[in-house]
């Protein structure tokens, strides 16, 4: 298979709470495969997610909608 690196999406704001922050990436990861993205808009959107959570407090504040991003 392929291989190779991909750069860390800054957050957004400071770090506030990492609470929620895996499970945004894995919801954005399978939003976007689901939605047709290639793999690696696919991950990008799916770090995006997670940096935004993690910016904000708890597992909802900060979290990105399918409107956000298209």
């Amino acid at each position: 298979g392929a291989s190779g690196t991909y750069d860390a999406v800054p957050l957004p704001g400071p770090l506030v709470d990492t609470y929620g922050g895996g499970d945004s990436f894995a919801a954005g990861l399978t939003f976007a495969l689901g939605a047709g993205y290639a793999v690696p808009e696919a991950l990008r959107l799916a770090a995006t997610c997670g940096a935004w959570c993690v910016a904000g407090r708890g597992p909802y504040q900060g979290q990105l909608t399918a409107a956000d991003i298209h």
